[in-house]
């Protein structure tokens, strides 16, 4: 199943930028390259969702071009994201200071504990995020009924993403490759499908590259399969897109994410079933929206509100779908304030 995984975000911290360049290729080729120009993010700790206020909080996370590219990988088709970043990416051999933080002016001192950042490129599959019933992820167990793998509409605010988490642990920097979906409503947030390590998606299906100091590349197959026992084939698949889908909306997103490094690492391995823990961390901030013109991060409320037409929990059919849902259709409630909610950055390709 998807696991949530929730981030805190300070609203206010977004991005708008200028100047794109959206490459149209061949079906089953697609590429969009887009360039972003540096020192224009939002510091999300001091501009009070002051939108006028654009500097570089965090040179490792400020955006100055991405691509999102279709390929294949260990025979399978493939998303291909390449983000690059005016500060460092850190090696995996460097340490933890190779990371460029946000820092505040002298009188407000400095950001504790910004050890690393996320890189994610979001797109908006109008195949697939479109409120409907008809993608099926694996059939149940017990009863043989379909478990769906539904999707809510791109036109809501919905996106799913490709990308990297680079942290540190205690010891040395990760890299940790993340496909997953983004839920913009007030209870949203980032889900990512844990799939890393699962015997069912080889790790051959899924790659991370620093092509330099200040780029770093992710691949990954979108069609998942994760182990999940309630399926009568013990697999679950995520369709992340595939071959001739049009994405839409593609945008690159980083932010920087705080840990604290413990002084002493609690043996909680003890069993060998888990690691000892070197670090505790997650509390992630926005840092670069490139191109994504129009998003609502200011303090007005949600981005939008689930309206009376969308689809409602049934607990595996258990209950009856919501009367008023229209399959296929946007739902939500697009929250007016603060100029609006969710919209298209103007870039699209061809998977």
């Amino acid at each position: 199943m998807l696991k949530n995984r929730m981030v805190r975000r300070l609203l206010g911290g977004g991005l708008v930028s200028v100047g794109m360049l959206a490459m149209a290729l061949p079906a089953h080729a697609g590429s969009a390259t887009v360039t972003d120009p540096s020192n224009d993010t939002l510091d999300p700790f001091l501009t009070q969702n002051n939108a006028t206020v654009f500097h570089t909080p965090a040179p490792s996370a400020d955006i100055t071009s991405y691509t999102l590219a279709s390929t294949t990988l260990n025979g399978k088709p493939a998303l291909q994201a390449t983000i690059s970043v005016a500060g460092t990416i850190p090696a995996l051999t460097d340490p933890v200071t190779a990371y460029s933080g946000p820092s505040a002016p002298a009188a407000v001192g400095e950001y504790p504990g910004f050890v690393g950042g996320s890189y994610y490129v979001m797109y908006a599959d109008t195949r697939t995020e479109k409120n409907t019933y008809a993608i099926v992820g694996c059939s149940q167990l017990a009863t043989g009924d379909p478990v769906y793998n539904f999707q809510e509409h791109w036109q809501d605010g919905y996106r799913d993403y490709i990308g990297v988490d680079v942290t540190y642990d205690g010891t040395g920097w990760k890299y940790t490759p993340t496909l997953g979906y983004y839920d913009p409503t007030a209870t949203g947030g980032f889900g990512f499908i844990d799939f890393t390590g699962d015997d069912a998606f080889p790790s051959a299906n899924y790659s991370v590259v620093r092509t330099s100091a200040n780029t770093i590349q992710v691949t990954a197959v979108t069609q998942v399969t994760t182990t999940d026992p309630t399926c009568g084939s013990g697999i679950y698949t995520y369709d992340q897109g595939k071959p001739g889908d049009t994405l839409a909306s593609i945008t690159g997103f980083t932010t920087t994410d705080q840990v604290v490094i413990l002084p002493v690492a609690i043996p909680t391995g003890a069993t060998g079933l888990i690691g000892d823990t070197q670090a505790i961390g997650g509390l992630i901030y926005t840092e670069d929206w490139a191109n994504q013109a129009g998003y609502d991060l200011g303090t007005a409320g949600p981005y939008s509100f689930v309206g009376p037409t969308c689809a409602t929990p049934t607990f595996g059919g258990k209950l009856p779908r919501n009367p008023l849902f229209v399959d296929g259709q946007p739902c939500n409630i697009i929250n007016p304030a603060g100029g609006g909610g969710f919209r298209n950055s103007g870039t699209s390709m061809v998977y």
